[in-house]
C-alpha cells in the first residue's frame, strides 16, 4: 500500500526542482497553464493537481512526466512493507 503523503511530497519536490531548473517563477509557470499564480501556489504546495496538470507541466519543463514522478512510488512502497 502507498504512502499517499509521501508520493504527494516527491512530486511536488519534483516539481519546484524542474521549475527552478528551468529559471522561472511560480506567476509564469501558472500564465503557461493559464491560471492565476495562487492557484499554481496551491498545487505546488498542496498537491492538488491532476494527470493532466502534470502532462502539462512535463512539456513546459521539457521533460517527461517520469521526471516529476521519479522516486515517489518506490520509496513509498518501501516505507510501507
Amino acid at each position: 500500500m502507498l504512502d499517499e503523503q509521501y508520493v504527494r511530497q516527491i512530486i511536488l519536490s519534483n516539481i519546484r526542482k524542474m521549475r527552478n531548473q528551468k529559471g522561472v517563477t511560480q506567476k509564469e509557470a501558472a500564465q503557461y497553464l493559464g491560471v492565476d499564480r495562487s492557484t499554481y501556489n496551491k498545487w505546488e504546495c498542496n498537491g492538488i493537481m491532476n494527470v493532466y496538470i502534470l502532462y502539462e507541466l512535463a512539456k513546459y519543463f521539457q521533460c517527461h512526466i517520469e521526471d516529476l514522478l521519479v522516486g515517489a512510488f518506490d520509496d513509498a512502497m518501501t516505507l510501507k512493507e
